[in-house]
């Protein structure tokens, strides 16, 4: 009866086959077992050594190919091994680099940053985009970018790129963004001159054109109407001398049309050189305009002024022109026959404001065009040029159903430059009527004031 082979014991090792082989096979050839395994463990290591050393020829292979420089060092800065790369670039024996510690080779400028560099690795830190400057056998430097890691306690492995060409790259698009700014700067301090002879110029337009106004303004007053005055007294004193009926009719039509052409010189000259703005400033001349529009339009404005605000001559004429143009516009475009005007001080002084509103038809400002009404005046187009050549500017606000504001502003600082006062258009008592209107004692919605100028009441030709 044959035996069964012995079970095998719970947690036994099984052998691998080919170990089972090869003791099977030495006990076959007669050979002690420990000997074939030692046999066996040297031929493992042998496989094992023959495999790093094809490992160390890929590393070497990989060290010396490489463009970009590898070292190994001490944490003192002493070359330990690098590779071709580094001897390529700087152009240094490996004998001389050996000879020389890693400071040594390093820009005097960048040798601070190197040294704070290596205290971090003594302290186990990775350095990584550390980049300074390392000096070349002909002289030169070259920019390198280093990332470096401790490396078994007492050494340093570094990897580093020249950026030399990245460097002078950036030194070039450095440099040719400073002469931009400087171009920049330079424009823009032309443009600065060229801005503040600009409003000079405007200024002096300004001037010049209210000094032909006030002369214009003074011949009508100082010639035109006194000869209409003395014609009209000589036709009423013609009248009293000749009783003959036939003659009557006629006199009262040369008197009515002196009248009238009496009043439109008197209109024309206050119009065109108002004397309460030359006398009492613009906000009694913003008030004038009250009983201005309600005479000659028909319009109520409601005003509101601060009385302490005091642009200078040549910026008051402007805005008094606009405001006046935009009221007119009101008449002309907006449909009601009221509007509100405001003017008052923003901040501490700076910048002076004035409102033009009314609750009219409204319209699109991004639809208004120059060319759209090239006959209303200086416009809106023209009333933003001369307040940005003042340095201020026009702001619209507006929708169609919806009322219109228009919000002119001008700096008040600095202050404006002094000019010469332009003489207001007044004779005798013009002037006094001129005072009146700045204390407000006189209503100037009624023609026939105590100051009127004329030495007789001007009725209109139907009364």
């Amino acid at each position: 009866m044959s035996k069964k082979p012995a079970a095998e014991k719970p947690g036994a090792a099984r052998r691998p086959a080919q170990e089972c082989e090869t003791l099977g096979g030495a006990q076959s050839s007669g050979l002690p077992v420990d000997a074939e395994a030692v046999r066996i463990r040297q031929h493992e290591l042998q496989a094992h050594q023959a495999e790093v050393e094809l490992q160390k020829e890929d590393l070497d292979l990989i060290f010396n190919l490489s463009q970009d420089i590898i070292i190994l060092a001490t944490m003192n800065g002493r070359f330990i091994r690098l590779n071709p790369a580094f001897e390529r670039l700087l152009g240094h024996t490996r004998e001389d680099l050996k000879k020389r510690g890693l400071l040594d080779f390093v820009h005097s400028d960048d040798r601070k940053s190197m040294r704070q560099a290596m205290s971090n690795l003594k302290a186990g830190r990775c350095v990584l985009d550390l980049v300074n400057r390392y000096h070349c056998q002909d002289g030169s430097y070259r920019w390198l970018e280093w990332r470096v890691a401790p490396y078994r306690g007492d050494f340093i492995c570094a990897l580093a790129r020249d950026i030399t060409a990245r460097k002078h790259a950036e030194e070039a698009l450095q440099s040719a963004q400073n002469e931009l700014e400087e171009r920049i700067q330079h424009r823009t301090a032309q443009l600065q001159e060229r801005t503040i002879q600009l409003r000079a110029l405007a200024s002096t337009l300004i001037l010049a054109e209210e000094r032909e106004r006030t002369r214009i303004a003074r011949l009508v007053h100082d010639h035109l109407q006194q000869m209409l005055v003395a014609a009209l007294l000589n036709i009423r004193m013609l009248k009293t001398k000749d009783d003959n009926e036939a003659l009557t009719a006629d006199f009262d039509n040369l008197d009515n049309l002196l009248k009238d052409a009496i009043e439109t010189t008197h209109t024309l000259t206050a119009e065109l050189s108002p004397a309460v703005l030359h006398q009492c400033g613009l906000a009694a001349a913003l008030k004038w305009l009250r009983p201005w529009c309600l005479k000659k339009f028909g319009m109520e404005v409601e005003v509101e002024t601060e009385q302490d605000i005091d642009p200078g001559l040549e910026i008051s004429v402007t805005l008094f022109l606009c405001v006046r143009e935009l009221l007119f516009n009101v008449v002309k475009h907006a449909g009601v026959n009221s509007a509100a005007l405001r003017l008052w001080r923003t901040g501490r002084g700076g910048v002076m404001k004035i409102e033009v509103s009314d609750q009219g038809i409204g319209f699109d400002p991004a639809a208004v065009r120059i060319s759209d009404n090239p006959t209303g005046g200086i416009g809106l187009f023209h009333i933003r040029e001369r307040m940005e050549l003042l340095g201020g500017g026009l702001e619209t606000e507006s929708s169609p159903g919806h009322g219109s504001r228009f919000t002119l502003w001008v700096p008040l600082s600095p202050a404006p430059p002094a000019v010469e006062s332009l003489p207001a258009v007044s004779a005798g008592d013009d002037e006094h009527h001129a005072a009146m209107i700045c204390a407000g004692t006189v209503d100037l919605r009624h023609k026939n004031s105590p100051a009127s100028p004329f030495p007789f009441p001007l009725e209109s030709p139907g009364d």
